[in-house]
């Protein structure tokens, strides 16, 4: 009984320790700043961008004044630390701006036989097979060798690799990893240019770009990127700006920003931090331990429990949690040393940073998920939290065909949503996008009038059919089965009229201590329910098994 208690207390003090942790991952001001990023850059005029000409004056008018502090009200000059922040004076930016083009090859597709003696062109969308990837001189003109590359390049003296904008760049030069935009994945590489570190110098870099079309018809994707630090609330920012430029003249706008905390261990709230996190790791080798130690003793029949597969994958992504730490950890060093020899006038991509932050967050909070859902098999003991799982069980097989039917029925509504009202909503464009408006057509979140719009004889019938075989019929018959189920496993546990031994016991004995347990008859039924308790652990005691391991007769 002892160990059993020591175990759910040592269980609850990691929870505790865990809890901490993910807490203090997420800073309470990250939405704030995310918000205010996003009103910095994302307008009207980002959303409005349609072509290279409205490309261009976004650049003008939103980016640069954003990016670079202009001067005061009262004109006012800045000083050199003024001209590092942004245009809302909050943030300071981390390096210099960076603007990478994705381009194809001309002639890149067919044009059909029928309409060859009209057209003489065809310009496919980006792909990574057809990518343009040789160097050029400026203006696009004539295609360069690498030694004419370097020498096209004034800054380098023949003596690096070209680095001018007409000069493609691999993705282990931009050190930048494939980006999956709405449309198109494209490359980590591209034609790059770096932006100034003053607005006087990044707005004359966009007038050369401009006059000598840097941007043309064969430009697929203008990708923007940089980095912001507010030393305010001690928070980096991470922005990635994209516009896909498709075969079909239309440009497509999407933005990424990432908040995310470099420096955790900063005054005493930091060294609270770095025993918590010292912690962590104790009590992650002490699960590696103990799950290997009840592998090793159960092998097979270890994977069979479902608490076991629980524990296990926590172990694991405890791991992994670990592993990410220390890698954000070694690339934040990494980062901070090129921003020191380049004297932040240099791009430095502190949005891998931030995605293996955002990665490590997700994997603490699948960690806590789990460690959280653990506190179901503590709590089974009480009669009512049992129900749950006996419940589940005794509708599984009603539950699983109920669940074919059901799958059944929402693949044939996404396939008929996307085939009618795919050319036209934007909620049906694919497959996935039609599924997932089915559920969540579900939930309640119906748009029937665009249904309609589309087609009035086919939008009705897929709509009022939706609602009457799926909203209503089969939410019934599942909300039927679980009913069903749920009154069967009462009306067990009333005829046996089990006692819940375990709760029993643990609310005496605190009664005991809290010195409320002053009757004889309490005394006697105590004493009876220790003896039970002890003829259950009776067996348990052969073995060398964790307690609670032994304590899956009722799992999920």
């Amino acid at each position: 009984m002892g160990e059993i208690i020591r175990e759910i207390v040592v269980y609850t003090f990691f929870t505790i320790v865990l809890l901490f942790l993910s807490y203090q991952a997420r800073d309470t001001n990250s939405y704030g700043l995310y918000r205010d990023t996003k009103n910095l850059f994302i307008t009207d005029e980002f959303r409005d961008v349609s072509s290279i000409r409205t490309w261009w004056e976004y650049c003008d008018n939103v980016l640069l004044k954003g990016l670079y502090a202009q001067t005061w009200y009262n004109d006012k000059h800045l000083t050199w630390r003024e001209k590092l922040t942004t245009g809302s004076r909050a943030s300071m930016r981390v390096g210099a701006p960076r603007i990478r083009q994705l381009r194809v090859k001309e002639n890149s597709c067919r044009v059909h036989r029928r309409v060859r003696h009209i057209i003489s062109h065809c310009r496919d969308d980006y792909n990574w097979f057809d990518d343009d990837t040789k160097h050029y001189s400026a203006g696009w003109g004539r295609i360069l060798t690498n030694d004419e590359a370097r020498m096209s390049d004034e800054n380098n003296n023949g003596t690096k690799r070209c680095r001018t904008p007409w000069c493609y760049q691999n993705s282990a030069r931009t050190k930048s990893g494939p980006m999956k935009a709405l449309y198109k994945t494209y490359k980590g590489g591209g034609y790059v240019v770096s932006l100034g570190r003053t607005y006087e110098k990044s707005r004359t870099v966009l007038e050369q770009l401009r006059s000598l079309n840097w941007l043309d018809q064969l430009t697929r994707a203008v990708i923007i990127d940089f980095s912001l630090y507010n030393a305010n609330v001690n928070l980096f920012v991470a922005v990635t700006l994209s516009f896909e430029m498709t075969s079909m003249g239309s440009v497509i706008q999407d933005h990424q920003i990432k908040i995310f905390r470099l420096y955790d261990h900063i005054g005493g709230y930091g060294m609270l931090v770095y025993i918590f996190e010292l912690l962590f790791v104790i009590f992650t080798i002490y699960s590696i331990v103990h799950e290997l130690s009840l592998l090793i003793k159960q092998k097979r029949a270890y994977f069979q429990k479902f608490w076991n597969v629980i524990s296990f994958t926590t172990t694991i992504l405890s791991i992994s949690a670990i592993f990410m730490y220390g890698t954000k950890k070694t690339l934040t060093r990494l980062a901070i040393r090129s921003l020191r020899k380049t004297e932040m006038g240099e791009f430095v991509n502190f949005s891998a940073i931030g995605s293996f932050d955002e990665v490590y967050s997700y994997i603490v909070a699948l960690v806590t998920f789990f460690t959280m859902l653990k506190f179901l098999k503590l709590l089974r003991f009480n009669k009512r939290i049992g129900m749950l799982s006996k419940s589940l069980r005794y509708a599984q097989q009603d539950l699983s065909s109920f669940g074919f039917v059901f799958l059944i029925f929402m693949i044939a509504y996404a396939v008929m949503g996307f085939a009618v009202f795919g050319r036209s909503l934007d909620s049906y464009k694919s497959f996935f996008n039609a599924l997932t408006t089915c559920f969540r057509m579900l939930l309640g979140e119906i748009n029937a009038p665009d249904m309609f719009a589309v087609s009035r004889l086919y939008g009705t019938f897929y709509f009022m059919s939706f609602i009457i075989l799926v909203f209503i019929a089969l939410l019934s018959i599942f909300l039927t089965i679980l009913n069903d189920s749920f009154a069967h496993v009462k009306r067990e546990l009333a005829a046996s009229q089990q006692k819940n031994d375990m709760m029993d016991f643990m609310w005496s004995a605190f009664r005991k201590v809290a010195g409320i347990n002053n009757k004889k008859a309490d005394e006697d039924e105590n004493e009876e329910i220790k003896n039970e308790i002890s003829s259950m652990f009776s067996s348990m005691s052969k073995t060398n098994d964790a307690p609670l391991a032994q304590f899956d007769g009722d799992d999920l």
